[in-house]
């Protein structure tokens, strides 16, 4: 309650120094000696360089207490892992993060070690207040979550100045560019495209992608990426008809209440993650999310903390908040 104001333009918290003041001191005047003595007993406290006055800047920012302590299981997630482990140690862990978010209950621990994953994942499970479920990468260990595959294998076309060619084994949603984290477009025919930078032209029947890198030369210097449809969760093959494919998966999709994503680095979707229509107390923290169309959305849900995210080279919004949203805080 200090600083709340009252009448009189002053302060509850100075009406209390004041109160403060008066009950320390005497209306006598004290002799010199006293004072002297005083000053003796009681040193002025000051700030040296050896002891500085703790304070919170830019460059020293307090420490964040918000890790979610989990109050159930914890289920270990490697690359080194099997899904037919049951998870519950190291060494028993599991190979998918898709896996451990079919077996959660609420208060669980999923701790998914540094490495790869080329996954999009639907949270269908949900926490309970005071008993999320946490989905965490291990400290200090670079978690990527991705759905792109990177072409190699390029060559010249014939008679085009800047058109390259490679085989693609996916039917193409997207394309990507490493280098400059750029998207490509999907031009409409081959003179168009040796005409235009940054574009590209599929064709499903023979899996050809052919290319028109940024700076003109070898998309192979330019890593370029391929984004395919998913047909449950599997690159669909580039022969497949992918009319009426849903093409805006997330690498997470939440639609469970009272989840935690923490710490995952996540590349090359339609949407990073999204928390879908109605799930409430969740938190998505210390995420990086780059080479996507949105990077994170909280859409019509409700009470859910965005913190200390970082987002970048997206083609759209970083973190959108969208729709009737009561009580979220970014």
């Amino acid at each position: 309650m200090v600083g709340k104001s009252v009448r009189n333009g002053w302060t509850l918290g100075a009406m209390m120094i004041g109160a403060m003041f008066l009950l320390g001191c005497s209306t006598d005047d004290p002799s010199k000696e006293s004072l002297a003595k005083a000053e003796l007993e009681t040193p002025t406290p000051k700030t040296t360089p050896e002891t500085p006055t703790p304070k919170t800047t830019p460059e020293t920012p307090a420490v964040r207490k918000t890790k979610v302590k989990h109050l159930g299981r914890t289920l270990y997630v490697s690359t080194k892992g099997s899904d037919a482990n049951d998870g519950l140690t190291e060494r028993t862990a599991l190979k998918t993060i898709r896996k451990a978010a079919e077996r959660v209950e609420p208060g669980d621990l999923v701790l998914v070690k540094g490495g790869l994953f080329r996954e999009h994942l639907i949270l269908e499970k949900a926490g309970e207040k005071g008993k999320p479920i946490t989905f965490r990468a291990v400290l200090d260990e670079t978690v990527v979550v991705t759905w792109g595959w990177d072409m190699t294998g390029w060559k010249k076309v014939d008679g085009r100045r800047f058109i390259y060619e490679t085989r693609t084994p996916y039917a193409v949603n997207m394309v990507w560019e490493r280098k400059t984290l750029s998207q490509y477009f999907d031009t409409v025919d081959m003179d168009v495209l040796d005409q235009q930078p940054g574009g590209y032209v599929f064709d499903p029947k023979s899996g050809k992608l052919y290319v028109h890198a940024f700076d003109g030369g070898n998309p192979e210097w330019a890593g370029i990426v391929v984004v395919p449809y998913s047909d449950n969760g599997k690159p669909m093959a580039y022969n497949r008809d992918v009319t009426g494919i849903y093409k805006w998966n997330k690498g997470f999709a939440v639609k469970g209440s009272y989840n935690v994503i923490e710490g995952f680095e996540l590349a090359f979707f339609p949407t990073g993650i999204r928390l879908e229509n109605g799930t409430e107390g969740c938190a998505l923290r210390d995420n990086t999310v780059y080479g996507t169309n949105s990077g994170i959305v909280n859409r019509n849900s409700h009470r859910n903390v965005l913190e200390n995210n970082k987002t970048y080279k997206n083609t759209g919004p970083g973190i959108n908040v969208e729709g009737k949203c009561d009580r979220v805080l970014v």
